[in-house]
């Protein structure tokens, strides 16, 4: 007998794998607004407070009902800028949507700080952030929901940007993504405490 047709012999018949079956998960966008106008006040605190609030709230309770979700944290209104088209004053965190963890809370914690040397633009932030959840997200069939949730008092200037506007509705719709945009709510998400500082 040849020594090939014994090591066939030899081998355990290996059974057909089936392919692994990926968790379904929701992709979010988080864009915070960091921008001069963030410094306005309610009730004696930051708007830029109230909104960092917000985001903990959600990034704490999504990590410890342990959601399968994908994040990634976007800034505008930024001394420095990092996104893949480019616009200034947008920094996107991650290059890629990842499991939602404590980095992404220790990150909006102590690295996110209000910038006091010029505004945030919404629309830019919009722009930044539906680019890259179409470019994470376009044909992953386990992509559950896509999902952009903005952080502003909007009080910047966004007027003339209406070619601009329409491309992240038109982008948003095509992909089938919901955009959320939340300032009034953050008033309502506590009383303020007379020794609160978030900056």
């Amino acid at each position: 007998m040849a020594d090939d047709e014994f090591e066939e012999e030899g081998k355990p018949e290996q059974k057909a794998r089936k392919p692994l079956k990926r968790d379904k998960y929701a992709a979010l966008v988080l864009a915070v607004d960091c921008g001069s106008s963030m410094q306005e006040t309610s009730g004696g605190r930051s708007h830029f407070c109230m909104a960092k609030e917000a985001a903990d709230w959600i990034l704490s309770r999504k990590i410890f009902t342990q959601a399968k979700d994908r994040i990634s944290i976007i800034l505008f209104g930024c001394e420095e800028a990092r996104n893949p088209l480019d616009i200034s004053g947008v920094f996107l965190q991650d290059e890629v949507l990842s499991r939602i963890s404590f980095d992404h809370l220790r990150f909006l914690n102590h690295e996110v700080n209000i910038n006091l040397k010029s505004a945030g633009n919404a629309v830019d932030a919009l722009l930044v952030a539906t680019d890259f959840l179409h470019q994470q997200t376009d044909g992953d069939a386990a992509v559950e929901s896509k999902n952009i949730l903005i952080l502003t008092n909007g009080l910047t200037h966004c007027a003339n940007r209406d070619s601009e506007i329409s491309a992240v509705v038109n982008g948003a719709n095509a992909m089938e993504a919901n955009i959320v945009a939340m300032f009034k709510a953050l008033k309502k998400l506590g009383q303020p405490k007379a020794s609160e500082s978030c900056l």
